[in-house]
Parts: C-alpha cells; structure tokens; sequence
C-alpha cells in the first residue's frame, strides 16, 4: 500500500502542473487523479498539516534569531518646558542664571553575541525536531487522504455497478412475472409461482433502493474527503472501473523503516 501511494503522488506531481479544476455546482465529470488534485489542495486535514509546517518553520527562525548577533538601538528626546533658574551674585548685583536646555537627546548602538548559551542550542535542536515532525505529520496526512479518496471514489464506482446489475435483474424478473401471471391465468402456474416471484421482484427493488441511499452516502464520503461542499454535483466517468485491468506489481521485501509511520515514531523518540 505504501508503495503505491508513493506511486500515485509521483503521478500526481509530475501531472499536476495543469490548473485544478474548479468544481461548481453544475454537474462535471471527474477523473480520480482529478479528484485526488482537488483532495491535496482543498481538504482540511492537509491544509491543516501545511500550516503546521509554516509554523514550525517560524519557530525554528525565532529560536536561530536569538543565536544570532543582537544589535540594541536606543535614542531618547527630551523637552524641559522649565528650566532651573539660580541667583548668582556679579560684584554685589544679582542675577538669575539658566542652567539647562529646553532640548536633550541622545543616542546609542549597543553589539552584543552569544558565545555559547545551552538553553538556545537546546531550543534550536527541539524547534528543528518539531519542524521534522511536522513534516513527516504532513506526509502521513496526504498518504491517508490519497488512500481514503481513492476507496471511496472506487466503491462509489462499484455501487454504481451494482445498480446497473439490479436493474437488469429487475427488468429480467417484471418479464418472468408477466409470464408466470399469464400462465397462472391459463391454470399452467400455481399461486405460489406467482407470489414467489412478486417477492423476489420485491426484495430486488429493496435492494436497489438500498444500493442508491448507499451511492449517495458513498459520494457524501468522497466529497467530504475531497474537501468538497456536498451540494455539489460530481459525476465520476463509467470508464475508470473498466479500465482497472491489472494492478502493479511490488516486491515481497517492505523495509519498514521507510514507511511513514515509522519515521514519525522515531521522530517523537528524539
């Protein structure tokens, strides 16, 4: 499973470059690779990881800022509307004298770097561990969502199909009805051949009814994981489930130490 996620982002990366298409509420055909586009940018749980990933982008740059050399500005300004007067004797006449100015200010630059500070180079190692984190939460988050749209886009596909063998089933049973009818009416069916074909035909139309309510909950699922309002209308092409003719094949030797889980599992061990 693992590798054939990896096989569906390469894919999705490589063919990805072209616009994503904007769903409205009209009815549109949508491919799965389509579906799993629109899934990656618009789905919650991935935007949400993406944030995450910002943030501890940040914290890493506010962490490595206090390594850095710090450089302190100040400047001041002061106005003295009164200024301190004193009487000074001059040869036996007295005057006042101002001492002050009505303007100061001053000015300073002060340069300051860490040598060594055991606290920050601690909080630089957990900010980068986090960021790591973030990221593999990241990965782990879009592999689900690729794996889960994926299901449901084919279940729906396969419920859809299941329809279409009700109805033929349905139209195949009215016709043997409307023969067993006619032949009871002319003494060559019993009661009984009747009603046990007015049950099939019914238990057949339960099973349809139940297969629709199915479809509709199926496509409720996939909007949902798509990142999609559920009020619009997606149609998925009858094609993809013929075209599903032989799955690739992997090797038997799955190194666990590259599955996602597994590194993130490490990664809170740090």
């Amino acid at each position: 499973m693992k590798s054939r996620i990896e096989i569906v982002k390469l894919m999705l990366l490589l063919f990805g470059v072209i616009a994503l298409p904007q769903f409205t509420m009209a009815q549109q055909k949508v491919t799965l690779g389509e579906a799993l586009n629109f899934a990656l940018q618009n789905n919650t749980k991935i935007r949400k990881a993406r944030l995450d990933i910002e943030g501890g982008r940040y914290k890493v740059q506010e962490v490595r800022a206090q390594a850095l050399p710090q450089i302190t500005g100040t400047a001041g300004l002061t106005y003295n509307p009164i200024i301190g007067q004193q009487v000074v004797d001059f040869g036996g006449q007295l005057q006042t004298l101002k001492f002050g100015q009505k303007w100061n200010s001053n000015a300073g630059v002060q340069l300051s770097q860490q040598l060594f500070n055991q606290q920050v180079f601690t909080g630089l190692q957990a900010a980068r561990s986090s960021e790591e984190y973030y990221n593999l939460t990241a990965q782990l988050t879009e592999e689900q969502i690729i794996e889960l749209v994926a299901n449901n886009y084919y279940q729906v596909l396969v419920n859809r199909q299941q329809l279409v063998v009700l109805d033929n089933n349905i139209k195949n049973v009215k016709i043997s009805e409307k023969i067993i009818a006619n032949q009871y009416k002319n003494g060559l069916a019993k009661k009984i051949d009747v009603d046990r074909i007015n049950v099939k035909l019914t238990n057949l139309e339960t099973q349809r009814e139940q297969t629709l309510n199915g479809i509709t909950q199926q496509e409720n699922q996939l909007k949902f994981a798509m990142g999609m309002p559920v009020t619009n209308e997606i149609v998925l092409p009858e094609t993809e489930l013929t075209e599903v003719s032989q799955l690739p094949t992997f090797t038997d030797s799955v190194s666990l130490a590259n599955r996602t889980e597994i590194k993130l599992l490490n990664t809170q061990d740090k």
